[in-house]
């Protein structure tokens, strides 16, 4: 009878050579062992869960014990010190002018200048239609600043401030092309130059405009003139009708001792005193637009009609951007190829993509820098004027640099320099003297260059999950070298960088130095409250305030990850929005002004207008005395660049300082030199032949 066996059987895989049991054990000690061991692949998996279970138990005693050092550390002192403004409650903006002396606010109806010190009204402008949601400033004389603003329906407004007075000069939108908004604005140190993001629906560009500021002074002072004259002859016109009409009166015999009291203390219009002189109605120059700078396209996506690599050449000045935009010879039906092919080899993954992708609005991250050797040689300019702009796009890789001093014949001007970069840049700063760049990547890289000879000092990595979007050089430790050696300056730059994740860090880097990441705020190991504010004090670099999504208002010495004190709004009050605070230092970093708005019951922000300015002392806090002592605004460059001439002479002067040491090693060396001769064997000594007569 035949037998028919299944072909495959399924069988249990043996267990390995080192577990097998021996013949003696074989039988069953533990009810336990009734149960088979698991086959493959249910092993496997077995092991995957249990490893699993292991780290989650790993993670939560990680979180434990840093619950517990939380506990255990000493709570930072909480301040609830601050003063109400209910005037300015409905405050949209808050700016610092750059000299601390006063406090811009942007308001639904207009633009107020309160004094920084005393809170007092200095000048306002009104405009009912839209509030000022943006305000930023700069200095361009003494006690004259330019401002710009921009209110809710996208309109930016160019303003002067001078003598307790607000200016306008132009409303920037009427220029532009219908439908078009500004969405950003940016100005240089000095007030040079301004760069305007403007968008509409078919495109997005920046404006650089090029401010007359010298222009605006000569005529804020002629204007000055003017009105001091009309003011004094309307003082001496007002004495003229007042002694008149003390003559009359005197004929009358009526007012005889008033007469009397007057002619004894005559009045004359120099010693009468003169109220404050304000300026109405003057006409300054309006800003000239400079550049117009457009997206960089992307190679993958653009085309380009040139046929070969010599046409594509003679399109550009040089071969420095051959690889930007359509500067390549990649034509149209390539990159459609491309794509096609591509769609069919991932048809089955391309069809889980989300069908609706929102993607990122244009944006221009832009940096005005003083001049260095980037650009070529011959344009150069007073080295506290910017002669270039840094311009970084959403999504993009590149950063271009544009030359702002050379003529152009089109306004739509081409980049002199290009900087790759390995991922996305999501965040430019610069230092004080621009000597330094520091680009911030959408994969948590963040670089270090000196920008004046194109190196870099330090490269990072700070983040693992999120993107760089905070950067700021914060302090450069003193230089240590010989005052004869001014081309060893070594300086140590510490950079704040935040992250997107909740990294809060700082670099620190330096020439001949190793770099070092100084994570701030503890291992991450769960979803982190994120930082909404990160800002340095102007006069303290190394205390920066920060306030989180939990509406905590703090001062932390990043220096020594120390959090100094909190700072709390009255009972029934919270910050207006924890994800864009309306937050401000001014005074030089002696004041600090919030926005908070009247709570309910459920402790969620009232939208009613019951919302109210509050303004910290911060010079009240005992915790910052020490820092007040030691406050100051002065910082020195980051890094010192001297010309071949001037090394040559410090390394003269060098040699001629040191020629005494020298001298004094070589007698000392012969003086050794004699001593070892005399002391070596009469077999070693050379004789020295007798000279005959």
């Amino acid at each position: 009878m035949p037998v028919y066996v299944r072909k495959n059987l399924m069988s249990i895989t043996p267990d390995s050579l080192s577990n097998l049991s021996s013949d003696e054990d074989d039988y069953i000690k533990d009810p336990d062992q009734l149960i088979d061991k698991l086959p493959q692949p249910f092993r496997l998996v077995d092991k995957i869960f249990n490893r699993l279970f292991d780290i989650a138990w790993e993670i939560c005693a990680i979180r434990e014990a840093i619950r517990e050092e939380e506990r255990s550390k000493i709570r930072p002192p909480l301040y609830d010190c601050a003063v109400k403004l209910d005037d300015y409650g409905k405050a949209l903006s808050l700016c610092e002018s750059t000299d601390g002396r006063y406090l811009l606010i942007g308001l639904p109806n207009g633009l107020a200048i309160i004094n920084a010190a005393n809170q007092l009204p200095v000048a306002s402008w009104e405009q009912s239609d839209a509030g000022f949601e943006t305000v930023k400033s700069c200095l361009i004389g003494v006690q004259v600043y330019f401002v710009a603003t921009i209110d809710s329906n996208s309109v930016l407004r160019l303003f002067c401030c001078a003598y307790e007075g607000i200016h306008l000069i132009k409303v920037v939108n009427e220029d532009l092309p219908e439908g078009s908004k500004v969405v950003d604005v940016q100005l240089s140190h000095e007030g040079d130059y301004m760069a305007v993001t403007i968008e509409n629906e078919a495109d997005t560009w920046l404006d650089v405009f090029k401010l007359p500021c010298d222009t605006w002074l000569r005529e804020l002072e002629n204007a000055q003139a003017n009105a001091i004259k009309e003011q004094k002859a309307a003082a001496e016109s007002a004495v003229d009708k007042q002694e008149a009409g003390d003559d009359v009166a005197n004929e009358d015999g009526t007012t005889g001792s008033v007469t009397k009291a007057v002619s004894s203390q005559p009045t004359t219009p120099r010693e009468s005193p003169m109220p404050p002189v304000t300026i109405h109605d003057v006409q300054l120059s309006k800003p000239l637009l400079h550049m117009k700078i457009k997206p960089t396209p992307s190679v993958v996506t653009a085309s380009t009609s040139v046929g070969n690599q010599l046409a594509s050449f003679k399109t550009t000045d040089d071969g420095n951007i051959i690889g930007l935009g359509n500067r390549h010879i990649i034509q149209e039906q390539h990159l459609e190829m491309r794509r096609n092919v591509f769609k069919q080899f991932h048809e089955e993954q391309l069809r889980y993509l989300p069908k609706d992708v929102d993607k990122p609005k244009l944006r221009a991250q832009c940096l005005f820098l003083n001049p260095s050797l980037i650009l070529p040689a011959g344009l150069e300019t007073n080295a506290d004027v910017p002669n270039s702009i840094a311009v970084a796009w959403t999504g993009s890789t590149n950063i271009c640099h544009y030359n702002l001093i050379k003529p152009v014949k089109d306004i739509e001007g081409k980049p002199e320099v290009i900087w790759p970069c390995s991922s996305p840049v999501t965040a430019l700063a610069t230092s004080p003297c621009t000597s330094l760049l520091a680009i911030g990547q959408n994969d948590g890289t963040v670089t270090v260059w000196n920008k004046q000879q194109g190196i870099p000092l330090g490269v990072s990595h700070t983040s693992r999950h999120g993107e760089v979007n905070y950067l700021r050089f914060i302090t450069a430790a003193p230089f240590e070298r010989p005052v004869t050696q001014p081309y060893l300056q070594s300086p140590k730059v510490v950079v704040l960088v935040g992250s997107t994740d909740g990294q809060f860090c700082l670099i620190k880097c330096g020439y001949g130095e190793p770099v070092r990441v100084q994570h701030l705020d503890g291992p991450v190991i769960e979803e982190p409250e994120k930082f909404t504010v990160i800002e340095p004090l102007s006069t303290m670099p190394q205390v920066v305030l920060l306030v989180r999504e939990m509406s905590e208002i703090s001062l932390m010495d990043v220096s020594k990850k120390h959090v100094l004190c909190l700072a709390a709004l009255p009972p029934g009050y919270q910050l207006s929005s924890p994800m864009k605070p309306i937050i401000s230092q001014a005074g030089n970093a002696q004041m600090l002004y919030l926005r908070g708005d009247k709570t309910d019951d459920e402790n969620q922000p009232n939208n009613a207008e019951e919302s109210a300015l509050f303004v910290f002392q911060l010079r009240s806090f005992p915790c910052l005395d020490g820092y007040l002592q030691k406050a100051s605004q002065e910082h020195g460059p980051y890094v010192a660049h001297v010309t071949v001439q001037k090394r040559f002479d410090a390394l003269l002067a060098d040699r001629l300082i040191q020629q005494n040491s020298r001298q004094q090693r070589m007698q000392q060396r012969w003086s050794m030199l004699r001593g070892e001769i005399d002391n070596l064997p009469s077999r070693y000594r050379v004789s020295t032949p007798a000279i005959k007569a």
